[in-house]
């Protein structure tokens, strides 16, 4: 793929709108571009996006490396976020990943909450911490929002 930040966006748009499974043969180069510097940020979010929509369990870990080296809210996080809860079951192993923001007031919860709900099962290790976020409700609308889903 090109260099050009602009150029890299559109491929993997274009990437992506192939759809699974042909989309995840471009595993490899989606975690390159993820991977890459924050000058080609709207590229690295549509890697994300991308990777989530491969349904393929080998996203899982550039979306896991790049997660772990994002700065708490900023865009590429939220959505990695959105890509596990697209990957559901498969993204089980993000959910130790997943669990300390539900400690803090990131406004990433909500989105986690949901994407633990996609990943099901597996996501049990986060039901104390979800209980202790209930319980607390320091968002106050969190208890609504969380019934709107």
């Amino acid at each position: 793929m090109k260099t050009d930040p602009d150029a890299r966006e559109v491929a993997v748009r274009a990437v992506g709108d192939i759809g699974p499974p042909a989309a995840s043969e471009a595993i490899p180069q989606l975690a390159v571009i993820l991977s890459g510097p924050s000058l080609m940020d709207f590229a690295r979010e549509e890697a994300a996006k991308v990777l989530g929509r491969t349904l393929d369990p080998r996203a899982v870990e550039p979306l896991l490396r790049a997660f772990e080296s994002e700065p708490l809210g900023s865009d590429l996080r939220f959505q990695i976020v959105v890509a596990f809860g697209k990957l559901g079951p498969m993204a089980a192993r993000a959910v130790p990943h997943l669990m300390p923001t539900l400690r803090t007031d990131d406004d990433l919860v909500l989105t986690v909450i949901g994407t633990l709900a996609s990943i099901g099962a597996g996501a049990g290790a986060a039901v104390p911490c979800l209980r202790k976020l209930f319980n607390a409700d320091f968002r106050g609308a969190l208890r609504t929002d969380i019934f709107a889903s």
